[in-house]
Parts: C-alpha cells; structure tokens; sequence
C-alpha cells in the first residue's frame, strides 16, 4: 500500500494519517540509521499532532495528548497525555510527559520538565532545571536553575542565575540581565536593571548593586521593603545601604507615620504623614 500519493489534482502531495506501525510517517536516512522526520500521530486519531524533527515527539500508544505543535530534534520526545504543549528546538521539552498547556523556544528549554503546566521558556537553556509550574523566562539560561518554584518571571539573559542561582524561589520578578536574588529560595522578590539582586521577600531591588559599580557609597543600592511595624523592621534583619520602608508605627503614637532609609547601621526618616482614624 501506497502511504505518500503523488500529486493530486491541484499538486498538493497528500500523506494518509500516521499510525504507530510507520505509515504516514516521513523519514530520513542518516548516519547510516533512519529516523522519523516529520508525522502527526496520537492514539486516538483525532489529535491534531504535529512533529517535525529527527525523532520529534513520541511515536506509540502512550500518546494520548493532543494539539501538540513540536519542531526540533528529540524534542517532546517522551510526550504521553500531555497536551497543548508548544516547543521549538532540540530537546525542548525532551522530558514532557504529562505536562501540558507550556510553551518553549530554545536548546534544551523546560528540557528537565515532566508532569508540569504553565511554563513559557524563551532562549536557549531557559528553564532547563525546572519541574514547578507557572514560570515564565526569556533569555539565554533565564531561570536555568529554577527546580520546583513557582510563578518566577526571568527576563533577560542569566536572569535568577548568576552568582546565586535560584532554585526553589516562588513569585518572583527579574527584570533584567544577569538580575537575581541573593538566595536560592525567597518569595516576592523584584530585582529590576542589570545584575540587579534582590536580597529580602517582599522587597523591590532598583538598579545594580553598589559593590558591582557606580558613583558614591551608595550608587545603585536602592531597596523598596514592603510595609513594616516597629518590630515586624527589627525581626527583616539587616537591610542593605539605601532600603527603603513605610514604617506604620514610627513614632510616640500609631498615627505617627514615616517614610524611612537605611544609612550604615541606621535608620532615618525621610517623610512624615499624619494619618487620621
């Protein structure tokens, strides 16, 4: 039986649906072994799979997962009842089994991830380590590190790994290339501007840190800390030169408002607001 016809009458080339025994299946001879190069199989038929790839995607009764669309080789190799899965380039997504609605561009992209959803990974090794779900990382090796944590946002080249890499960080933002956090785990950590890092949850980093560069003691080493009490500041520890808080309790009475910065040990006021109650 014929599985490619020839030329129709419009001169399209038209190949019958693939099945797990090989047909409708386009191969290529290579290094003296020959391997599928592009078929759109899924065990139910009905799947709308497409592979195209030496080795793309997976080719047996295990792949129950539809609207599929893989290009690259070996990439969405292993891929079983994982469905909705966008990747693009060799081993992307390599290790997706069950995974489903991720989307990744790049050598060896979510290449480590199995059962996880959600993910968006842009930029060769992008979340390559990651197994958690609802990151996202654009830029050579942006969140490469990152292993079970959650809803990170990596942008920019090495961002959340460099220096620290962070593995089980969970809401957190790096803008910026070569930005991070201080630790490998924290939660709700911004770091925005090149080689920016975050050292505290909760906090926003602006700007490069000051041991990296700058102008004066203190260039670059801006730190915005959430809203703090007295003793919810005393129990953060100690911020880096130049953070920045509201303090809800500042002074002899609750209504006593500031805005405060920390200069080499201290903390100073910088703004008072009487609030009424």
């Amino acid at each position: 039986m014929a599985y490619l016809k020839k030329l129709n009458s419009v001169n399209s080339i038209e190949l019958t649906a693939t099945s797990a025994t090989g047909a409708g299946v386009i191969k290529q001879v290579r290094g003296g072994s020959t391997n599928r190069l592009l078929h759109t199989w899924d065990f139910n038929g009905v799947g709308h799979n497409l592979f195209v790839g030496q080795n793309a995607g997976n080719l047996d009764n295990t792949l129950t997962g539809t609207q599929n669309t893989v290009i690259g080789e070996s990439a969405g190799i292993a891929l079983t009842s994982g469905g909705a899965n966008t990747l693009g380039g060799r081993l992307s997504g390599g290790a997706l089994t069950s995974g489903g609605n991720n989307t990744a561009f790049g050598k060896q992209s979510l290449s480590s991830a199995v059962t996880t959803d959600y993910n968006s990974a842009f930029g060769s090794l992008s979340l390559s380590a990651c197994i958690g779900t609802q990151n996202t990382a654009a830029g050579t090796s942006s969140l490469a590190g990152l292993t079970s944590g959650g809803n990170n946002v990596g942008i920019g080249m090495h961002s959340g790994n460099v220096d620290v890499t962070v593995t089980t960080a969970a809401n957190c933002t790096f803008l910026g290339g070569f930005s991070s956090s201080t630790t490998v785990d924290g939660s709700y950590r911004t770091a925005v501007g090149a080689y920016s890092k975050c050292p505290h949850d909760n906090a926003i980093k602006l700007g490069r840190n000051a041991s990296s560069t700058g102008v004066g003691a203190y260039a670059g080493d801006v730190t915005i800390i959430s809203s703090f009490n007295d003793t919810q500041r005393t129990a953060h520890g100690t911020p880096v030169n130049g953070s920045i808080i509201y303090n809800s309790n500042a002074g002899a009475t609750a209504a006593a408002h500031e805005f405060q910065v920390y200069v080499n040990g201290a903390w100073f006021k910088l703004l008072t607001a009487a609030v009424t109650t």
